[in-house]
């Protein structure tokens, strides 16, 4: 995981730079309920890079022993490294969730720290 440094920064742009995409997948990246990746988004005005975890609720509620969940976004710091969860009703996570995602994170403008729950309650078979 990457913390957020002025050098961690433009080390990381670097990087993304000379690739097809501006992210950087840095888990198992065949595992089709769940992706971790890093990228670079705004939280309160100023760039950081973000360590993401995207995964179906499916898998969450599997690994949690929940029969119920509703989609989420977690954000929370841990000395200068930004960690962003995030849980969807949906059936796999793609490259294209992936790039929604990013799309999504970077046009909020009110990121805060917390669990944030929205949508209806999904029901899951245990």
């Amino acid at each position: 995981m990457l913390a957020t440094t002025l050098h961690n920064l433009r080390e990381f742009e670097q990087s993304i730079s000379q690739q097809a995409d501006d992210f950087l997948i840095t888990g198992d990246a065949h595992k089709p309920e769940k992706k971790t990746f890093t990228f670079i988004g705004p939280l309160d005005g100023n760039p950081i890079i973000w360590n993401c975890q995207l995964q179906t609720l499916q898998s969450l509620a599997q690994s949690r022993q929940l029969k119920q969940m509703q989609q989420f976004i977690h954000i929370y710091n841990n000395q200068e490294i930004y960690h962003l969860e995030i849980g969807l009703y949906l059936k796999q996570i793609d490259l294209a969730t992936i790039k929604r995602t990013i799309i999504m994170i970077r046009q909020y403008k009110n990121l805060r720290s917390g669990q944030h729950n929205y949508g209806p309650f999904y029901d899951f078979i245990i």
